[in-house]
């Protein structure tokens, strides 16, 4: 069931006025009722609190419209008869930077402090917030109607402490010199067990250079005093107890972000590398499938002549036989042997002809390819006939 909006009339320009000021949202509205059409203003039940506590009333009645969802109720001051109190109007508390100190901001993220303190401590506070930034000289607290923030200052003192390297585990960007706690508020204590900042009244002051990088660490520490300080200013013990629920809760779902961000960066990561993978083991793929598509070429153009070759081997092996000199050819496994006629080399010593007998050879034609080279190293200068014998080994040898 849709919450209902209610129709007010009779309001005169100077209760409208005092709506507006006290930004009370309303919008006119022309409704029509048993005795006729009349005009007034529409309010929905978020507003409608705040405005009877602006204008003094009650809800005496109620009356049920044409137009659903909507009723018109009488004000005034009798006895209530609906269930809706008058609540405070929400008010917009400002949030900004104070130059009027003589403080100035030389780091970065001016915007996410002032968010933070608009998120964190302006609910606690009900004021306007001033964060000003003394850059390491002592600042007196104001006495006014805003909320002061000093960054890198303190009432009286001066910059004698060694900054921590962590506050509530985090770490600390800048670790120059900073202040100590004067014992004229109330501490902010880390986790650590170091006083970091100090709570005066109306004034907070922080006692190092927290804005001086704008990073992560910095937005962290500061929540996290902003948090501490809005503990403290929250008197009634439940509703203390409330706001520390909620900050845990927040601080747990920031806690599961930034380890779901960080399971998101390594998948993504996984992801990268894998496509890298991927990229390198298609060219390797497409570099085999090439290879294999040249050896089938290759292996389809022996195919086609194999009856030839074969024929042609025939021819070699016949040939050998053939050669003059050779009186017979064996072959064992990868190696032919060819066995010679005796071979005579004729020479002339002291003018007298002479023919020398140097008996048998045994040549050996390697046919492994390994072996091959060192075969022609071997035979390639006895006997004439042996360079015949190793070019028709290796034409044997191209065809493998």
């Amino acid at each position: 069931m849709a919450d209902k909006n209610y129709f007010i009339t009779g309001l005169t320009a100077q209760k409208l006025l005092k709506l507006r000021k006290n930004e009370i949202t309303f919008c006119d509205l022309d409704c029509d009722l048993d005795t006729g059409a009349e005009k007034g203003i529409a309010v929905d039940k978020e507003n409608m609190g705040p405005l009877l506590q602006v204008l003094g009333v009650k809800i005496i009645s109620e009356k049920k419209t044409d137009m659903e969802g909507i009723v018109k109720v009488e004000l005034g001051k009798g006895e209530k008869t609906t269930e809706i109190e008058a609540t405070e109007p929400k008010k917009e508390y400002k949030v900004s930077i104070d130059k009027r100190q003589g403080g100035w901001w030389d780091g970065g993220g001016e915007k996410q402090f002032l968010d933070i303190l608009k998120e964190v401590l302006s609910p606690a506070v009900k004021k306007d917030i001033l964060i000003c930034v003394p850059h390491g000289h002592a600042t007196e607290p104001e006495r006014d109607d805003k909320f002061h923030v000093f960054c890198w200052s303190s009432p009286p003192g001066e910059k004698v402490h060694q900054t921590p390297e962590t506050m509530w585990g985090y770490l600390v960007s800048c670790r120059d010199k900073s202040f100590i706690f004067s014992g004229l508020g109330i501490p902010i204590t880390t986790d650590e067990g170091d006083v970091v900042a100090e709570l005066i009244d109306d004034n907070l002051y922080i006692f190092h250079d927290i804005v001086h990088r704008g990073d992560q660490e910095e937005y962290a520490i500061f929540r996290r005093i902003c948090q501490e300080v809005s503990l403290d200013l929250t008197p009634d013990p439940a509703e203390r107890q409330k706001r520390k629920e909620e900050l845990s809760r927040k601080a747990y779902i920031e806690l599961c972000e930034k380890r779901l961000e960080k399971t998101i960066t390594g998948t993504r990561e996984s992801i990268e590398k894998g496509e890298k993978e991927i990229q390198k083991l298609q060219v390797q793929l497409v570099n085999s499938i090439r290879e294999v598509n040249g050896c089938r070429a290759k292996l389809e153009q022996i195919s086609s002549r194999e009856t030839l070759e074969t024929e042609r081997f025939g021819r070699e092996f016949d040939s050998l036989i053939k050669i003059p000199g050779i009186e017979k050819v064996e072959v064992n496994k990868d190696i032919v042997f060819l066995y010679t006629e005796y071979i005579y080399l004729p020479f002339e010593a002291e003018g007298i002809k002479n023919i020398l007998d140097i008996g048998k050879f045994r040549i050996e034609i390697d046919l492994h390819p390994e072996q091959q080279r060192q075969l022609v190293q071997r035979v390639h200068k006895p006997v004439r006939y042996v360079q015949l014998a190793v070019q028709l080994a290796w034409r044997h040898l191209e065809l493998r």
